[in-house]
């Protein structure tokens, strides 16, 4: 796949960064917004390195309670599909289309072989994989130890790292619900409560940030709650 602003050259050239690599040796695919991708225990196509919009990885149980592992973005790998490839098993989770998409898979005898010539792009895999870890284990901490609170910031602290310098973000009560694994209704009454500290405006379909700074502390780890303690909210 032709990745725009790369010199031309081949997936293993010194000139192109682990991205771009493993961009040059997949397959293209695209969908539309709303699209899904895969169904977790679905056969994993390849690593997917997204080119352009974004896609959203998550879990859902038999009530259609979603609850959201992480999002892709432009220049991002999916850490499940490096999983499911490395360990060569199904998908665990399900993947859908929030905008229109456009990135590359690459097979796993591909992928297998760039890691095993390419010494740079291995440790880069690592490294990335590490990160995303890391990651995980602060969001089920927070979902486990957090109140609903802790995981409404947690889940804006997640979409403004993908907004640039954003303030205003494009997001319902809804979807926080799928994101926190709550009801619409408590994350309304959180909402109103955050909004009347201060940390926020509320607008249809629209949450405007007023604190940045107030949102990232307020994420940031904290322990667990005692039961009773003036911090506990309605899950």
């Amino acid at each position: 796949m032709d990745v725009p602003g790369a010199r031309r050259a081949g997936p293993f050239s010194a000139t192109r960064s682990p991205w771009e690599k493993l961009l040059a040796a997949g397959s293209p695919f695209r969908a539309r917004a709303g699209q899904s991708l895969i169904a977790r225990g679905q056969p994993c196509p390849g690593v997917t390195v997204l080119l352009r919009g974004h896609l959203r990885i998550y879990l859902q149980d038999l009530t259609g309670r979603e609850l959201v592992l992480y999002r892709l973005g432009p220049r991002d790998i999916c850490s499940l599909s490096l999983v499911s490839v490395l360990r060569d098993q199904p998908f665990p989770a399900n993947v859908v289309a929030e905008s229109d998409v456009e990135g590359a898979q690459i097979p796993r005898a591909r992928f297998l072989e760039l890691l095993d010539r390419d010494r740079g792009l291995r440790h880069h895999v690592l490294a990335y994989t590490a990160e995303r870890l890391a990651e995980a284990l602060a969001l089920v901490e927070c979902s486990v130890f957090g109140d609903l609170q802790d995981r409404i910031l947690h889940a804006l602290v997640r979409r403004l790292d993908g907004q640039g310098e954003a303030t205003v973000l494009s997001v319902t009560h809804e979807e926080l619900a799928r994101e926190t694994g709550s009801t619409r209704e408590s994350i309304s009454r959180t909402l109103k409560l955050m909004e009347r500290r201060g940390c926020l405006r509320l607008g249809r379909g629209r949450i405007e940030i007023l604190e940045r700074g107030l949102l990232r502390r307020g994420a940031g780890h904290r322990g667990p709650r005692s039961s009773g303690g003036e911090n506990q909210t309605n899950r």
